[in-house]
């Protein structure tokens, strides 16, 4: 009964704003006790969003601002080439002081709907005590991954939150010459080299991987011995350079840009409205599969809705004082050809 639900739900994983919209009551609603849906326990709503924290790996890094409207502006800073945008300097008694050359943008964040279809049997929804384990443990994680899913990879504009992949100050590390698939100790240095100064000493900056390169980074650890640390003070996973690993299933496929990344998570913004939204309706039947859900199979639905958006706190790559490469919060790795070194 579980996996099935559990499949019912990843197919409806991420219905936004317009397809939430696209169905419009024609009959009972809910939400109103008389016309068979009501409000879920606001009880579960505080499980799911406990349940959330526990299973997102990237929203307990970023920024975070919790919303009583529906959008804020926020200044977003135009760093122009340097990671010090304010410049500051010694001077002597009387002396002329020179303004810095600052430009100040602003970063709309108009919170998104996101949403999950979770069917329940009317056995459990019997059990009290299960129906509360099953919700938050589902839902929890559903929008976890989701969430985390947007972090990394959100398309942006009306529909996503806009993720670091997309963000303008991406830095993209060159592969090294003739190199294949396999990331090497060579591109772990220069990305790392590539982190703007401020994220080296955050806890908040992690790499990213996929997971399938967890074989790939402990075959370079047996190779250099230098690699992979155990977890450090407050950390549950092994580190490189002193940054903790986190895999997450989001980033891209192995071998193409997005697979491993340097973020220093703090220099992304994350806001909602808090815990989500949760009713249910005993009225609403869906086909999914040639399999009928709904009233007639002795099944309810339980939605649960959160208002969140997200985005980079900076524009534009950084230049170092003393020159050389371009720098920023996020780093990740150029493409390589398939093949075996």
């Amino acid at each position: 009964m579980k996996s099935e639900e559990f499949e019912v739900l990843r197919r409806m994983e991420f219905l936004l704003s317009e397809e939430i919209g696209s169905e419009r009551a024609t009959g009972l609603s809910e939400g109103i006790p008389s016309e068979g849906g009501w409000l879920v326990k606001d009880q579960f709503s505080y499980f799911i969003l406990e349940a959330l924290m526990g299973m997102s790996k990237l929203r307990p890094f970023v920024d975070y601002l919790k919303l009583t409207t529906g959008k804020i502006k926020l200044p977003l800073i135009d760093i122009e080439g340097t990671d010090h945008p304010l410049i500051g300097y010694w001077v002597c008694e009387g002396e002329r002081k020179e303004g810095s050359k600052i430009k100040i943008q602003q970063m709309l964040l108009d919170l998104k709907k996101l949403a999950i279809v979770v069917p329940m049997t009317d056995e459990i929804m019997a059990d009290t005590e299960a129906l509360e384990s099953f919700l938050s443990k589902l839902a929890g994680e559903e929008f976890g991954f989701l969430i985390d899913k947007s972090i990394i990879r959100g398309v942006g504009g009306d529909s996503q939150p806009l993720g670091i992949l997309l963000c303008d100050n991406l830095i993209v590390q060159e592969k090294e010459a003739e190199q294949l698939k396999v990331v090497n100790l060579q591109n772990i240095v220069k990305m790392a080299g590539r982190l703007w100064v401020p994220g080296r000493t955050k806890s908040t900056t992690k790499w990213l991987l996929h997971p399938t390169l967890i074989e790939q980074v402990f075959d370079l650890n047996a190779l250099t011995n230098i690699v992979l640390m155990p977890p450090l003070s407050g950390f549950k996973n092994p580190s490189i350079m002193g940054w903790e690993v986190l895999y997450c299933s989001s980033c891209s496929e192995v071998g193409t840009v997005g697979d491993i990344i340097l973020a220093d998570l703090d220099s992304y913004m994350w806001v909602d409205r808090g815990k989500p939204k949760t009713t249910t309706s005993i009225h609403l039947s869906i086909t999914i599969d040639s399999s009928e859900h709904g009233f007639l199979t002795d099944e309810t639905f339980a939605k649960f809705l959160m208002r969140c958006d997200g985005g980079c706190k900076m524009y534009g790559p950084i230049q170092s004082p003393e020159g050389g490469e371009t720098m920023g919060p996020f780093v990740c790795l150029e493409t390589r050809p398939e093949g075996e070194p």
